[in-house]
């Protein structure tokens, strides 16, 4: 989704809150439910992509509560879906033997897939 149709989607839904901001609790309860054993996954994505869009869009999400939004904490976490899963594709081939062993059949392959990753996650 383009950042133009993200903050769209956010203004509307931010001028929907300003009647009935949503209950940090009640949002925590409610993701909890519908994400089950997903939970600490999906926030994780969805605080991945908060703090790479910055923190002004993090004070925006806090000031205007869309931040304890379930709807939009779901929709951060979609988005931010691509990032964990590079980083936990990091993680496994941290965790592997081929990286760590020159000797390895695939440890240049461990190395290139590693720094492609890295790349694509920090591409300054």
């Amino acid at each position: 989704m383009p950042a133009d149709e993200v903050v769209r989607w956010l203004g509307y839904t931010n001028q929907a809150m300003r009647q009935d901001p949503p209950d940090p609790e009640v949002t925590i309860d409610t993701l909890k439910t519908e994400w089950g054993k997903d939970f600490d996954r999906k926030l994780t994505a969805a605080r991945a992509v908060t703090k790479r869009l910055g923190p002004a869009f993090a004070r925006f999400l806090d000031d205007t509560a869309l931040g304890d939004d379930p709807h939009v904490i779901c929709k951060l976490a979609e988005l931010g879906r691509p990032l964990v899963e590079k980083v936990e594709a990091i993680e496994r081939i941290n965790s592997g033997r081929a990286l760590w062993d020159a000797r390895d059949p695939g440890h240049q392959r461990a190395i290139n897939a590693r720094a492609r990753l890295y790349k694509l996650l920090y591409p300054e």
